[in-house]
């Protein structure tokens, strides 16, 4: 057996998902060069920073080779699935290199040649609009970052308290990050603790197929693809299904009360060792038979 044979169905019950009309990735191509969560003002942004090297007098440059990025960056645009060998968000990855290519297809025009086509005025004006523009991002995202790292100070907290390279489970009840703006940016926030700590954290990637390091199949946790999703581990853990005394410690994240029960069990004994805000962490302890 090899680990493109493991059966990702219940987590993925496709091999490769399209979901994407041709028209909707253009639109997609406006919006998604600012961040993947689509906001009212990426698009009129965005449409902004396409029509500016024509506002700006700028013209077509005759180099051939200056299309080839955005013609490589296009094709994948429209031919790559967004879900393909088990990694979602495909095309929506170049992103990040559209308005970049863009600009390399064209050339600036003569100070002298601005001023006898009678775009001088104009050209200044969208200058001044598109610095107003990116600045005015680059301060959203300074504020976003200063206001997250506030926000995650609570998981450093608790981090603190326990003690390094420990076998972890990670339980979210509430993935969202308000500071941050983002819908999901918790769901894996607690391998932190095994980036920086030389843990282990569960549920991890390296069930997957595309990972350099990967578990042995003869050695998978019991917490695997299906039990993440759709619905999240945290709300249908139970102690024995998922080995729960192979795990020291347990990161949870939440915005109300954790149900009262979530680590019952007959054999071992799991204490709170330390909450601060959003996150907790609780530590087995004393266990029967070992």
């Amino acid at each position: 057996m090899s680990h493109r044979e493991v059966d990702l169905t219940p987590m993925y019950p496709f091999s490769v998902l399209w979901n994407a009309a041709p028209w909707v990735r253009l639109l997609c191509a406006i919006v998604y060069p600012w961040g993947v969560g689509a906001q009212t003002w990426m698009a009129p942004a965005g449409a902004l920073l396409y029509a500016a090297p024509f506002f700006m007098g700028a013209r077509l440059t005759r180099n051939r080779m200056a299309f080839v990025p955005l013609a490589v960056v296009a094709v994948v645009w429209f031919c790559v699935p967004v879900f393909a060998m088990n990694t979602f968000f495909l095309f929506q990855r170049f992103a990040m290199f559209i308005f970049p290519f863009y600009a390399l297809i064209f050339r600036g025009v003569a100070e002298s040649e601005v001023a006898q086509r009678g775009v001088k005025a104009r050209a200044l004006a969208s200058q001044a609009l598109l610095a107003a523009v990116c600045i005015g991002f680059l301060g959203v995202q300074g504020a976003r970052t200063v206001r997250f790292a506030e926000e995650s100070a609570d998981f450093d907290a608790v981090v603190a308290a326990v003690e390094p390279a420990q076998r972890g489970l990670m339980l979210v009840f509430d993935k969202r990050s308000p500071a941050a703006d983002n819908p999901d940016l918790y769901d894996n926030f607690a391998l932190w603790y095994q980036a920086e700590h030389r843990g282990l954290v569960d549920f991890n990637a390296a069930w997957f197929p595309p990972q350099i390091v990967r578990y042995r199949l003869d050695r998978v946790p019991a917490v695997g693809p299906s039990d993440v999703a759709p619905a999240p581990l945290s709300e249908h853990f139970d102690w024995r299904r998922y080995q729960g005394r192979s795990y020291r410690y347990f990161f949870v994240r939440h915005t109300s009360p954790i149900p009262v029960g979530l680590f019952a069990n007959a054999e071992c004994r799991v204490v709170l060792l330390k909450s601060a805000g959003t996150w907790s962490v609780y530590e087995r302890q004393s266990c029967r038979g070992g």
